[in-house]
Order: C-alpha cells, then structure tokens, then sequence
C-alpha cells in the first residue's frame, strides 16, 4: 500500500526508534514555527482525524498547511535516516 514507505516503516519493526525520530522531529519543527503554532496545528490535526487510519504523509501535509512551514526537507532530515541523528543537530532548513 502507499502508506507503507520509508516514513511510516523505520528499521526495525518492535523498537522505539520511530517514537524517537518523531519526538526529536516534533521538536525541531517547534523550534522553527513556535510552540503555539505547532500545538494549534497538531489540535487541528487530531480534531480533523478523531477515529480515522491516517498516515504520516496526512500528518506531514495537515502540519505543512497549519504552519505555512515548508516541514518536508526536515522530516527527511530526521525521519527517513536510517540512524537517530544527535537532537543539537539543525537538519530542519529555515
């Protein structure tokens, strides 16, 4: 299925290596479009999708919307390596 790609599917199956990409993720992407922006857009996000099977492709696009922050490269940055990469590291463009 389309949903099944690099985004959704990290390394290996049954490890938190996934949850830590997108928590690190979550937070660069606060760091460029501010806490209040992120938490409106992730608010909107869930209340849009309550009890529906969505894919990161869905969160990415409803984010990119609700910030007006171009996320794609900085998802890439930290969700599609194959290694957790450092939280210091700027991999989010500005």
């Amino acid at each position: 299925p389309q949903g099944c790609n690099r985004v959704d599917v990290l390394g290996e199956l049954y490890t938190p290596i996934p949850y830590i990409k997108g928590a690190f993720f979550l937070r660069a992407l606060e760091r460029r479009v501010g806490r209040d922006v992120l938490d409106r857009a992730l608010s909107t996000f869930f209340r849009e999708h309550l009890g529906e099977a969505v894919g990161m492709g869905d969160m990415l696009d409803s984010l990119a919307q609700a910030t007006e922050y171009d996320l794609y490269d900085c998802a890439d940055g930290w969700l599609r390596r194959d290694e957790i990469p450092s939280p210091e590291l700027d991999v989010c463009p500005r």
